[in-house]
């Protein structure tokens, strides 16, 4: 779940409500599309397409943790062919087919950084979202295809994170001044990939459902 929030840059409430049926492999399985139509965002029947991509990095991997997901969960006799992508637990300890909600998951992620001893009073899940927006907004995602990702529909918000990219890239006064202190060289420019125009580009018949 935690995975696929910060690579999906979604609200973990709406994401939390995600229904399998929703979920498509992009072509030869390099990731999986999100056709979230429902959540606190979506009421008016709009939809919030974004893709999650295969990484290189397998304990980092967004889908290889979904791949996981699935198996666990057919191991657990849980079925996940249709309804909540993501499950919940009532009193009983039974796996019901009920929305994971956003204090639930607030619970679960602060208890995880609590374990690791990496919890900070203030830490939320809206903090990763914003942390995987600016991550983006920094590797020079442009606005169209930043606000398609996120689902965000207000310019402003997508230039506020903007504004981080002019002001943070290797080449900016800061990153120059570091670069005398330290006396360390730059690094060099890494491959981007603008994934909203390649998954609105695609046709989506090429698709086939996650769940079968």
């Amino acid at each position: 779940f935690f995975k696929t929030l910060f690579f999906a840059a979604d609200r973990a409430s709406d994401l939390g409500r995600c229904k399998s049926e929703e979920l498509v492999w992009l072509p030869n399985e390099k990731g999986i599309l999100f056709n979230h139509t429902i959540g606190k965002t979506l009421r008016d029947g709009s939809s919030n397409t974004f893709p999650i991509l295969v990484g290189t990095d397998r304990s980092m991997c967004p889908v290889q943790g979904l791949r996981v997901y699935m198996r666990v969960a057919q191991s657990l006799r849980v079925s996940l062919g249709n309804g909540y992508l993501f499950r919940t637990v009532n009193k009983s300890h039974e796996v019901v087919n009920e929305p994971f909600t956003y204090d639930a998951a607030q619970h679960r992620f602060r208890t995880y950084l609590m374990e690791m001893g990496e919890y900070e009073k203030g830490d939320t899940l809206h903090g990763v979202r914003t942390a995987s927006a600016i991550t983006m907004a920094l590797g020079g995602a442009n606005q169209p295809s930043l606000m398609a990702h996120v689902g965000w529909r207000n310019k402003t918000t997508a230039e506020r994170y903007m504004r981080l990219d002019r002001i943070c890239h290797e080449t900016s006064p800061a990153a120059i001044l570091q670069a005398e202190v330290s006396k360390r060289g730059k690094e060099s420019d890494q491959e981007q990939t603008d994934v909203g125009v390649f998954y609105q580009d695609r046709n989506r018949r090429q698709y086939r459902p996650v769940f079968q």
